[in-house]
């Protein structure tokens, strides 16, 4: 393949005979100008404006420059505009960003009136705003600026040829990939997973695979690439696979699964709120059935090991708190009432409404949030973990599997949560967490091997990469179920209905992962055993 076509898989097409170069930095600003409805657009120059508003409280919280805060607070509020934009287009991974930049926004002006009430304004500070003031408007006007020369800043194909990414033929197939490709069954792939945008057709899906291929090969060339495509459901829509050079790139499209029931409003308009008082009831739920009552005090959640159900109490999002009250107030936190339950009489459908009576957010007005507790689904065939609430997805991970079908199937529970297992052994193959199955022979853990990753590599456990076993870690309690199968539709819940994947980007202002704790703690390390599970 020429030159020529190389340079032109790199360009985006405009009817008029433009192009704009994708690997261009300003790639999605000048696409917006030219198509101000492109809803995709509009969320990444969102993503955009968060990461300069993130630079710029950073600076204000390191100098105390009121110019900074004023500078952060525009552009959050750009930001916050964009994502209205974009979702009203349809683009539904805008939603979670409204929800977080609302929730940031709250916050900041509560802290900011806090600290005004605090330190009474003097003519230092009045100048200091007037300053900010001046500032802010020679930096919007820098901003007209910018915006008008966009337009003479557009890239032709007969001008454009540095940095062009190298590009790597492709065949397509209509249909899922037979289990004995050889090339499937690498062991040393550079796995990712991407999102389809809503009512993407199988050009859409080809395109975003090949996308996700180019981007991964143009920052890292060296090695082969497997990249998973979901869909809105989170159900698997396709893959593409590269082996590496001199190989083509194999596009597989999956055959649709029609009639899948609409998510649920309740907990798409409040995501954030759900899955974090998900995961605390998870584990007071765990606790109860396991012992028979209620602790006094949600700490008994977090005791050390081997009784650490949670490495901590998840933040309520709206107020980015984690305190307990034992009366509502709506001051934030947690609001936890504890009821003698008469366990083990009652039914588990009955438990589980008692613990979704006993923990509720301390939050104004007051939030009916549903409650079922958490599991996790393996699915061997796919290579897939995925963490849910009855049909709710909460995560979804890549994992290795045990060769020559090692892994066991059936059903099973988290014995035990273990911080940096067999630390003092160099070369420990179980990477920074493990949670031991019920069977005491296999475990999900990390790994020293990410590149196993969708293969089947082990002797018998699930395999992670440590940065997803540290987030599932800080989601799932003690004695949570763990299903392993090869029949998928275990994995959607009775009503085969999957829900929207959790997907906040790692650079969001206020991720989800920011309301947990994944740091290292002694206390949930066993440095007195020796696990030796089938690695």
């Amino acid at each position: 393949m020429d030159s020529f076509d190389q340079m032109r898989q790199n360009l985006y097409s405009f009817r008029d005979g433009y192009y704009l170069a994708k690997n261009d930095p300003s790639f999605w600003e000048k696409l917006l100008k030219r198509e101000p409805n492109n809803e995709k657009a509009m969320y990444h120059v969102g993503l955009k404006l968060k990461q300069e508003a993130i630079k710029y409280l950073k600076r204000y919280r390191s100098t105390e420059a009121t110019v900074y805060f004023a500078i952060y607070n525009r552009k959050l509020k750009e930001a916050l505009a964009m994502f209205n934009q974009s979702l009203d287009c349809g683009y539904i991974l805008a939603r979670k960003e409204v929800l977080l930049i609302e929730a940031a926004i709250k916050q900041q002006e509560k802290d900011w009136n806090k600290s005004i009430q605090e330190k009474p304004l003097n003519n230092s500070m009045l100048k200091g705003f007037l300053i900010c003031a001046i500032i802010v408007l020679m930096l919007l006007a820098g901003m007209t600026i910018v915006n008008l020369s966009y337009k003479n800043n557009i890239i032709t194909e007969n001008t454009y040829f540095k940095n062009t990414a190298y590009l790597i033929p492709y065949d397509v197939v209509y249909g899922k990939p037979p289990a004995q490709d050889s090339d499937i069954s690498q062991n040393n792939y550079e796995v990712s997973m991407i999102t389809l945008p809503v009512n993407s057709d199988n050009e859409d899906i080809v395109n975003s695979l090949l996308n996700e291929i180019k981007s991964s090969y143009t920052d890292n060339p060296k090695g082969p690439k497997k990249v998973v495509a979901l869909d809105g459901n989170q159900e698997a829509a396709g893959m593409a696979i590269w082996p590496g050079e001199p190989s083509h790139i194999k596009v597989y499209v999956y055959p649709p699964l029609l009639n899948k029931p609409q998510s649920s409003n309740l907990i798409q308009e409040n995501y954030p709120l759900w899955e974090t008082a998900t995961v605390i009831r998870s584990a007071l739920y765990q606790f109860t059935k396991a012992n028979g009552f209620m602790p006094k005090e949600l700490s008994s959640l977090t005791a050390s090991y081997p009784n650490n159900y949670l490495s901590s109490l998840p933040k309520e999002p709206i107020t980015v708190s984690n305190k307990v009250s034992s009366g509502f107030d709506g001051s934030g936190g947690w609001l936890y009432e504890p009821i003698d339950i008469g366990y083990p009489g009652m039914t588990d459908k009955d438990l589980q409404e008692t613990v979704k009576r006993a923990l509720q957010p301390n939050i104004s007005p007051k939030q009916d949030i549903p409650f079922s507790p958490v599991e996790i689904f393996i699915d061997k065939s796919a290579h897939l973990l995925t963490l849910l609430s009855q049909s709710q997805i909460i995560s979804r991970y890549p994992v290795a599997l045990g060769k020559n079908n090692k892994t066991p199937e059936g059903s099973f529970f988290v014995e035990k949560k273990i911080m940096n297992p067999n630390k003092n052994i160099p070369g420990s193959a179980y990477g920074t967490r493990a949670m031991e199955l019920s069977d005491e022979r296999d475990a999900i853990h990390g790994t020293n091997d990410p590149g196993s990753m969708g293969q089947d590599a082990t002797m018998g456990c699930i395999r992670m990469q440590n940065k997803d076993i540290e987030e599932l870690y800080s989601l799932v309690p003690l004695y949570s179920p763990v299903t392993i199968s090869t029949d998928k539709k275990k994995e959607n819940g009775d009503n085969d209905n999957p829900e929207e994947l959790r997907n906040i980007p790692s650079h969001a202002l206020l991720s989800l992962s920011d309301l947990y704790k994944k740091s290292d703690n002694p206390l949930e390390e066993d440095n007195g055993s020796v696990f030796n599970w089938n690695q």
